[in-house]
């Protein structure tokens, strides 16, 4: 069967984005972490207004 050998990964060239592209991709993730925590903030709330009422807080 096909394996990768030592070889194959020592030999294997690997692109390093220029420095415009690497903080345009720490943008983005820096962007959508801060989203991601704002989203759970959103679920977080919804869900204990959901349980007050149910409890009719």
């Amino acid at each position: 069967y096909p394996a990768v050998s030592e070889g194959d990964i020592i030999n294997l060239l690997v692109p390093i984005p220029s420095e415009v592209v690497q903080k345009d991709i720490e943008k983005r993730i820096g962007e959508s972490f801060k989203i991601r925590k704002e989203a759970k903030s959103l679920l977080d709330q919804a869900k204990t207004e959901v349980e007050e009422l149910i409890e009719g807080v």
